[in-house]
């Protein structure tokens, strides 16, 4: 249960964070739009970060080399 509301903490000082950083869809929203924000608990379910993949630099194969030409 710890971990659980660690995470909630977390997760509820991001949203906050966005409401001042100008790229986020929350920035210069009203307070009391703020305030919904931070009560809805679909703000609060897992977030799925996907870390950039490895390697993402690399080129990929030609079709030629994939089909083996």
């Amino acid at each position: 249960m710890k971990h659980l509301s660690e995470r909630f903490e977390i997760r509820k000082q991001e949203i906050q964070l966005s409401f001042l950083e100008p790229a986020s869809e929350y920035y210069n929203i009203e307070a009391h739009q703020q305030s919904e924000v931070l009560e809805d608990e679909l703000e609060y379910q897992s977030q799925e970060r996907v870390p950039p993949a490895q390697g993402s630099h690399l080129e990929l194969p030609s079709a030629e080399r994939r089909a083996g030409l």
